[in-house]
């Protein structure tokens, strides 16, 4: 729950960013808004933590060109 609500607190509207932009130089606007996203990840990796077994990391990617059940299905 934590996760969705400071994902949803860390990204602003267009019409704040518009208004900082005019009281501020865009440049430091669109800096803030990257350091921003990148402080949101951080901050939300140190609370939910997780742990990728060895089992989970090995990943095979034999069939990617296939077609999936949703295309198969569509026709």
């Amino acid at each position: 729950m934590y996760t969705m609500a400071a994902t949803a607190m860390s990204t602003v509207s267009m019409s704040i960013v518009g208004a900082y932009m005019t009281m501020l130089e865009p440049k430091y606007v669109v800096a803030a808004l990257v350091l921003n996203m990148f402080s949101t990840f951080i901050v939300l990796s140190l609370i939910n933590p997780y742990r990728v077994d060895a089992s989970e990391e090995n990943i095979q990617m034999s069939n990617l060109h296939g077609r999936s059940e949703l295309l198969r299905n569509a026709g």
